[in-house]
């Protein structure tokens, strides 16, 4: 599905599909794989899935994180994976934009505030 929300693909449209879409964008980030990969097998072709596999076989979410991507401290990818994960929620409990927004403002004026992190 890439970028599509569950429910945007059943015509259920909302401001909440647009977090799904950030939330899968949050993913190529910390992964380096793009967010729809026929190559990767049916099950696991939408990145979303490929990573709820991954975490339903092994829970240490810092696993994911792909080696040749950006290199992230612990905390903050565990910080930035949670608020991601948030967004794949039902769209009924997706947290909205300014939510979402507010998270990665508040993780990222922490990162820049912490100068362990640089």
């Amino acid at each position: 599905m890439g970028y599509i929300s569950p429910e945007a693909a059943r015509g259920n449209i909302s401001t909440k599909t647009d977090v799904y879409s950030y939330g899968v964008l949050m993913l190529e980030l910390l992964t380096n794989l793009c967010a729809f990969d026929p190559n990767r097998g049916y099950q696991n072709q939408s990145l979303v899935g490929l990573i709820e596999t991954k975490l339903a076989s092994d829970p240490n979410l810092l696993n994911i994180i792909g080696p040749s991507g950006v290199k992230w401290p612990a905390s903050v990818a565990k910080s930035f994976l949670d608020i991601s994960q948030s967004c794949f929620d039902d769209h009924n409990i997706r947290p909205s934009a300014p939510v979402t927004l507010k998270k990665v403002s508040e993780l990222i004026q922490t990162c820049t505030s912490d100068k362990t992190l640089s």
